[in-house]
């Protein structure tokens, strides 16, 4: 079963983008939700050797919980603030020209099949 800890309290919730039931406060930043993935069981990335074990994850939880602001690494967040805009800037870098691919070619080769077919009627 895959669950979060609290970027804020360090309580245990259900998901890394769900609300926390002790604090009710959610991740809204891009900043919280990068850390609020590290804390997470369910998110997997090799180059930070994710997800965290369930110990891992308790014993971040408690140091949340104690006050600490130190409990998880700025460089790690950096890097992941940084992994999720490049995913990012990666999707949307596709985006115009699969519209192009799956749209407007087709609707282009239509309409010369078309304008092929009433030449030909013209002619004939």
């Amino acid at each position: 079963m895959s669950w979060s800890i609290c970027i804020f309290c360090g309580e245990r919730k259900a998901a890394y983008d769900m609300s926390c039931s002790a604090c009710n406060r959610v991740p809204a930043s891009a900043h919280d939700f990068a850390k609020s993935l590290l804390l997470s069981s369910d998110f997997q990335w090799d180059a930070m050797d994710l997800p965290k074990s369930d110990d891992e994850l308790t014993r971040l939880g408690e140091c949340i919980a104690s006050g600490r602001h130190d409990c998880i690494s700025e460089g790690d967040v950096e890097a992941m603030v940084k992994h999720l805009s490049e995913l990012d800037a990666y999707r949307r870098r596709w985006t115009l020209p699969m519209v192009l691919l799956f749209w407007f070619t087709p609707a282009m080769l239509f309409l010369a099949f078309v304008i092929y077919l009433v030449v030909q009627v013209i002619v004939a």
